[in-house]
């Protein structure tokens, strides 16, 4: 009714509208009022506002009007009141609070008269339960809070562990990858000389080495001389001998040894003679008869002898010092045996710190392990014999026992033969 104010309340919205509901709306069509020209209601308290365009020719608004309004405008909503909306939803709240404190009080009545039926022995043994049911509770508590305190300690051991595995894995599958380059060493002679004729065989550098210092038939056997003093008087030089080898035989004999005190001259005897001979100028008729070549054309005729260094055992073809490595400017080997070598030092270097690495991983694992595992139980040792009751006396029986031992043990002592009765008499209790 117009100007009635006692219905002057804020209309809701009309259902079935898009978006979320916004601060204030058209009490007709429920649409916003931020874009559009509104009229508030005629009555200064009243909350509802609407658009100029939802009340047709009318200039004027009354939210008593809304039901037309919204006939007009083919709205079929009916109008509702927040107010009372608010008020319906206040009280089906209370209400079913209410009903849950009801139906709280009725279920602990019921209890309360089921346990007052209950015996003595029957509420005693519901109680013992009760107790075994929050003991247990507690316990598994506890178990969990022990157990997260010690999760972190243990995730760096099992971190570590993991770490030593991956680690062993790698070097094994570095160590697969890695070409066997040495060779079984045995003390065995035939095993010796099968691994050095197959080993000559097969490279031909070292089979030519071979040949070059392969023992050959002696050519000459000279004297050894001494070089005169400048202080002395000069001597000539005494003559040099040759000795041709026979033809008859097969290998060629090598010349003994001269003895130390030989050379140095301490057979006085024969440094006598030679100095008389080399005073005279006369020697041996044997020996005055043949004359030995130069050393030069010795060297010269030798096939060992090489030009390049003066050195004899090898050819110039197989003398190291024409052999310049170019990776390294240096002389003496090749750049193959250069490489080779240098390949050799960074595997032994790689499996130097392969083996230090595992060593400080395998420490590790040790100390991690001592750490998280109880400790070993003692050992016992190996047993004892029992030795005769006639020269041994027990212990007393008011020693304390061991722990790992029964209560009452005897332990034996050795005692002279003569003193057993007096061992005996102090074992009593």
């Amino acid at each position: 009714m117009p100007g009635d104010v006692s219905h002057h309340r804020l209309i809701t919205r009309p259902p079935g509208l898009p978006g979320y509901q916004p601060g204030r709306w058209c009490a007709v069509c429920g649409k916003t009022t931020s874009d559009k020209t509104i009229i508030d209601c005629s009555s200064g308290d009243c909350p509802n506002t609407s658009h100029t365009t939802c009340l047709g020719d009318s200039n004027t608004f009354d939210c008593c009007e809304v039901p037309a309004l919204r006939t007009a405008l083919g709205i079929t909503a009916p109008v509702v009141y927040q107010a009372a909306t608010a008020d319906s939803q206040v009280s089906s709240d209370l209400l079913d609070a209410d009903t849950s404190d009801m139906a709280a009080a009725d279920d602990d009545d019921d209890d309360l008269e089921d346990l007052l039926k209950l015996d003595p022995r029957e509420l005693v043994e519901n109680i013992r339960q009760l107790r075994k049911e929050l003991k247990r509770k507690k316990n598994i508590l506890s178990f969990f809070e022990a157990t997260s305190q010690t999760l972190a300690e243990k995730r760096d051991a099992v971190v570590t562990v993991l770490d030593l595995i991956d680690n062993i894995c790698a070097i094994r599958t570095s160590a697969e990858e890695l070409d066997t380059r040495t060779i079984a060493v045995t003390a065995k002679s035939h095993r010796i000389d099968e691994e050095w004729e197959r080993q000559v065989a097969s490279s031909g550098v070292t089979a030519n080495w071979w040949k070059s210092v392969k023992p050959r038939p002696l050519q000459s056997t000279v004297a050894s001389t001494t070089t005169n003093n400048s202080s002395g008087p000069s001597h000539p030089l005494p003559p040099r001998t040759t000795t041709a080898p026979s033809k008859d035989a097969s290998t060629a004999t090598v010349p003994a040894a001269v003895p130390r005190n030989f050379r140095n001259g301490r057979n006085t005897e024969n440094n006598k003679n030679n100095k008389t001979q080399q005073q005279t100028g006369h020697s041996d008729k044997s020996l005055s008869g043949k004359t030995v070549a130069p050393r030069t054309s010795l060297r010269n005729q030798s096939k060992s002898y090489c030009e390049n260094c003066g050195r004899n055992g090898h050819t110039e073809n197989n003398c190291l010092r024409r052999n310049k490595c170019t990776y390294c400017l240096r002389v003496g080997h090749t750049v193959q045996e250069c490489r080779t070598r240098i390949a050799q030092e960074r595997e032994e270097n790689l499996f130097r710190r392969i083996s230090t690495e595992q060593a400080q991983n395998n420490a590790l694992l040790v100390q991690t392990l001592n750490r998280f595992l109880p400790p070993a139980p003692p050992d016992p040792g190996p047993a004892i014999p029992q030795p005769l009751i006639s020269n041994w006396a027990p212990r007393h029986q008011a020693h304390t026992p061991h722990p790992l031992y029964p209560a009452y043990t005897h332990s034996y002592t050795l005692q002279p033969p003569n003193l057993v009765n007096t061992a005996w008499s102090h074992a009593r209790p």
